[in-house]
């Protein structure tokens, strides 16, 4: 699985101001790599954060439902990365990621959503205006490094996601393994493209 752990720190509810929603999350963050991995609860409404979200190894993130839970770059967040789950064993499921790339310029050189390391997971997420505007850097990169997950079949899992591309993104998504390691599965994955 992502996570690992049984710990669990449950987010405050979002105050729509980015230095606290962004400060409330490292912090759950924090205390999930202190217990060894775990997982963090989101709460119901909009998270805004100015800064790259990057949970620790065996970290689970789910939020309440795409339609309930987002996290949302905020309009002043620069050229930074969304979300970096690089650090092994992390899954993330049942939310939003909002790169708000409207707000921001969509002129961004860095990927907006990025999923590597061991076993990357992802379920029943969502991944709306993306801030990427080049063609050297993605929306959404998912890869994986090494190693045979549970099923034997690969290093990383999504399923019943959503990319959804609103015009201008040269390259949207990447889908693919790093040193030949297979990323296992991809289910239900719906990539749109409304140009």
């Amino acid at each position: 699985a992502g996570g690992g752990g049984y710990a669990t720190a449950v987010v405050a509810a979002p105050t729509g101001v980015a230095a606290t929603d962004t400060a409330n999350i490292q912090s759950a963050f924090a205390a999930i790599t202190t217990a060894g991995g775990g997982t963090v609860v989101l709460r119901e409404g909009t998270y805004v954060v100015n800064a790259t979200l990057t949970p620790g190894a065996k970290t689970t993130i789910k939020g309440q439902g795409k339609a309930a839970t987002v996290i949302q770059a905020a309009s002043t967040m620069g050229n930074l990365t969304l979300f970096n789950g690089g650090n092994g064993h992390v899954c993330v499921c049942d939310l939003t990621l909002d790169a708000n790339g409207t707000a921001r310029g969509a002129n961004g050189t860095v990927n907006d959503i990025v999923m590597g390391g061991d076993n990357p997971r992802m379920s029943n997420v969502k991944m709306i205006n993306p801030f990427v505007f080049n063609t050297t850097t993605f929306f959404l990169s998912f890869t994986s490094s090494a190693g045979a997950n549970f099923d034997g079949k690969g290093s990383g899992f999504m399923e019943h996601c959503e990319v959804i591309v609103d015009g201008g993104v040269f390259r949207s998504v990447k889908l693919g393994a790093i040193a030949g390691n297979p990323v296992s599965t991809y289910l239900g994955i719906a990539v749109v493209n409304n140009v």
